[in-house]
């Protein structure tokens, strides 16, 4: 028997739905966001800061979303009224659906998950995701100001730019740093030492070796030996659960996914990995691999291409996800 497992946000939907709400709940929103975001991408990437998850944006932005005035309710609602779908993405997933068993396995909040899985027709028993619980933490009025106050500051700082090729702080520019450094003292140790640090301190996401240990249990639980999982990822977050998938799929992803897959589909829409799904359940991984030179969208990745089809995923995953598509 083989399964299926995909990512979400990417490879079903359009969405970077913890930046949307960031932008709908806080003024500037959308930019601070993608500051965290790549704040999160140094942490993990770079300084690989021991028991940090990529993803942990999700988790680093709590704190300043319970301060714009969201909660559960008002999430719950923002994700169902605002779920885009890449094209073919519903048939996609049923037509894999009844071929084998599915799972998604995602970073996103669960709110924004079970949106998903009522859209695409899929029990939300098939999915793992971040869960969510604003409701559960109070701040006090001190608190507010010192956290909105900090958030303006984040709000006024340059975008980190972490260029290829960097593996080192010392690689980064001075002015990257120097956000890096002010980052570092605010989420460990001025908002640390606040209730509001309860959001994320201790706290994880669905992301990296997370991903990975559920491909490995849930495959375990249905007597299925890892080369016969097939893994959908685009971003940092799906690199460790591509690396161990009998076969690894990058959808429009970024250098992270593409550089721990086997095939790279550039694609405005889903329709392709229905082909790829089908000849997976035939005969595995070489009959996907075959199929793969006979098709314009996919690719195999090799250390000769692997440049060239960054450069064209990138170009169509900001082309198709627009801000959500030059993230990490």
């Amino acid at each position: 028997m083989k399964i299926y497992f995909t990512d979400c946000e990417g490879p079903i939907s359009l969405n970077d739905n913890a930046q949307e709400l960031a932008e709908f709940f806080i003024p500037n929103g959308a930019d601070s966001f993608a500051k965290i975001s790549k704040y999160d991408d140094y942490l993990a990437d770079i300084e690989k800061k021991p028991g940090y998850m990529p993803g942990m944006t999700l988790r680093l932005i709590l704190p300043f979303l319970k301060a714009y005035g969201a909660t559960d309710k008002k999430i719950q609602k923002y994700c169902a009224e605002n779920v885009a779908l890449v094209p073919g993405a519903r048939k996609t997933l049923t037509y894999i659906y009844n071929l084998m068993p599915i799972h998604i396995i995602s970073t996103s909040y669960e709110y924004y998950v079970r949106a998903v899985c009522d859209e695409i027709g899929i029990d939300m028993r098939y999915a793992s995701c971040t869960n969510l619980s604003l409701d559960a933490f109070n701040i006090n009025p001190r608190e507010l100001i010192s956290l909105k106050n900090i958030y303006s500051e984040i709000s006024d700082m340059p975008i980190i730019d972490l260029p290829d090729g960097a593996e080192l702080f010392e690689d980064l520019s001075t002015q990257t740093k120097i956000s890096i450094v002010r980052l570092n003292n605010i989420f460990w140790r001025e908002i640390a030492k606040m209730a509001s640090s309860d959001m994320y301190l201790n706290k994880t996401v669905i992301g990296g070796k997370k991903k990975a240990n559920i491909i490995i249990k849930k495959a375990k639980s249905l007597g299925i030996e890892l080369p016969n999982v097939m893994y959908v990822g685009d971003s940092i977050t799906d690199a460790q659960a591509l690396k161990i998938a009998g076969i690894s799929v990058s959808f429009n992803g970024n250098h992270y996914a593409i550089e721990s897959s086997d095939i790279a589909v550039i694609s405005k829409n889903t329709l392709v990995m229905r082909d790829l799904a089908m000849a997976f359940k035939k005969n595995g991984k070489d009959t996907v691999l075959d199929l793969v030179d006979s098709l314009e969208s996919a690719h195999i990745i090799t250390s000769e291409n692997k440049f060239e089809l960054i450069e064209k995923s990138l170009a169509m995953r900001k082309k198709i996800r627009g801000k959500a598509g030059a993230l990490g």
